[in-house]
C-alpha cells in the first residue's frame, strides 16, 4: 500500500468528486458529454495514483455499482451475455 499521504489525500478527493458526480447524474445515466469526459478524467487520475500493482487481485468483497455507461439494469450478467451475442445496440458502434 502506498504510504504517500499526499497521494492518499488526492485519491480521497478524486473519489469524492467521482461519487458526487455519479450521484447527481443518476450513476452516469443522465450525464452530459462534458460530464462523461470528467468521469473519464477522474478515473484516469485515480488509475495513475493506484497504489496496487494488480488491483483486480485485491478487489475482494462486496461492491456497489456507482457509475455505468449503460442503464444499471443492463449491466447484469444476463444482459451482458445477450449484448455479447447480439452485438451493440448502437448502429454507429
Amino acid at each position: 500500500v502506498d504510504e504517500n499521504s499526499a497521494d492518499e489525500s488526492i485519491r480521497r478527493d478524486l473519489k469524492r468528486e467521482l461519487m458526487m458526480l455519479a450521484s447527481v447524474t443518476d450513476r452516469g445515466q443522465f450525464a452530459s458529454a462534458e460530464e462523461r469526459d470528467i468521469f473519464v478524467d477522474l478515473v484516469v487520475q485515480l488509475e495513475a495514483l493506484n497504489p496496487s500493482s494488480d488491483p483486480a487481485l485485491n478487489s475482494v468483497g462486496e461492491w456497489d455499482l456507482a457509475l455505468s455507461s449503460v442503464q444499471p439494469y443492463r449491466s447484469s450478467p444476463f444482459f451482458l451475455a445477450v449484448r455479447e451475442v447480439l452485438g451493440p445496440s448502437d448502429p454507429t458502434s
